[in-house]
């Protein structure tokens, strides 16, 4: 699917696309805990499949892209590495705050509204924090 997401992005503009699949998938991870608690496993593997397919890939197919045309080309590579690596680094903690928040007052009612308001932080930021640059038209040189 990410292909798909790219190709669309390209039509009508990654941002837009971006926070959508974000909002999508935030509100999808509920409908994946409802289907754990469930215990359908054909529940589980389909709603597994609509976060994976629509939100997650939609998100992941867009992001290179949004990445490269929102970093000046001086500081792109390193800065959009730089943040991905950040970023991996900080949610490899997350499977210990979904323990830890497992057991607070609202379950793992918590994990779903922290998931969602993550989402949605990002989705606010992929609209308002971060304008696409585009090049600078190439300045003919004058007839002699």
């Amino acid at each position: 699917m990410n292909p798909v997401w790219g190709a669309l992005s390209d039509r009508i503009g990654r941002s837009t696309l971006l926070s959508a699949g974000l909002v999508v998938e935030g509100v999808l991870l509920v409908g994946y805990f409802l289907a754990l608690r469930s215990g359908s496993v054909a529940l589980i593997f389909a709603s597994l499949l609509a976060v994976a397919g629509i939100g997650h890939a939609c998100v992941n197919g867009i992001f290179p892209a949004f990445v490269t045309e929102a970093l000046p080309p001086e500081v792109r590579y390193t800065a959009g590495s730089l943040g991905m690596q950040l970023a991996a680094l900080i949610a490899g903690f997350a499977p210990l705050v979904a323990v830890a928040l497992e057991g607070s007052t609202f379950g793992v009612w918590t994990i779903c509204g922290l998931a969602l308001l993550l989402c949605l932080a990002g989705a606010v930021a992929a609209q308002f924090l971060v304008r696409a640059r585009r090049p600078e038209p190439a300045v003919e040189p004058a007839a002699a």
